[in-house]
């Protein structure tokens, strides 16, 4: 539908639903390439797909999706990102929650559309210290979503260390059948032994 834009909000309104229009994220190889979102983003769009196009890491991929480095987290900003279509696939990209002041429950990814396709991604939420702190905290939510799959991806991160609750890094919650996690990773750190 067009050629290059500057954020992810111009690109996802130049797809249609539906279409199976395909959106590439291009990394610079640093964390200043990342998309910064101020406010949470919902991906609505049917058939609406994310291909981050850089090194394909397991950890810390540089096609990143990320607040802005001084961004206080707020009601408005969780859950972070919010995949409510269904068809899609996200390939390659890295959702990174991490506030400089996180909130009660904070949600990094909250999955709610179906047959949803996720390969080599790092879904990194409970990434600042008040966040890990809190037992409603989630990196990964699947809500009342089905048949979803997760190929070689990193679920959690291990450079925040969550406190004495426990907190998870994957929720699947609302009767979610069929989720698939295919060779995938869950990191964790903590400093007590109640998580």
């Amino acid at each position: 539908n067009g050629g290059a834009v500057s954020t992810l909000a111009a690109a996802y309104a130049l797809a249609t639903a539906g279409n199976n229009d395909i959106i590439i994220l291009v990394s610079n190889g640093l964390t200043s390439g990342a998309v910064r979102l101020p406010l949470a983003f919902v991906w609505a769009k049917s058939s609406t797909h994310l291909l981050g196009w850089g090194a394909p890491v397991v950890f810390g991929q540089r096609a990143r999706i990320a607040p802005p480095t001084a961004l206080v987290a707020a009601a408005a900003n969780t859950p972070f990102f919010t995949v409510s279509g269904s068809g899609c696939m996200f390939i390659n990209i890295e959702f990174w929650a991490g506030f400089s002041t996180g909130q009660a429950a904070q949600i990094g990814l909250l999955v709610t559309g179906q047959h949803n396709y996720f390969k080599n991604c790092q879904v990194a939420g409970i990434s600042d210290t008040v966040s890990a702190a809190d037992a409603g905290s989630r990196s990964l939510k699947i809500s009342a979503s089905d048949e979803n799959l997760f190929e070689d991806c990193v679920i959690g991160e291990d450079t925040t260390s969550r406190g004495a609750v426990a907190n998870a890094s994957l929720e699947l919650a609302g009767g979610s059948a069929r989720n698939v996690f295919r060779r995938c990773i869950f990191p964790f750190y903590t400093s007590s032994a109640s998580p």
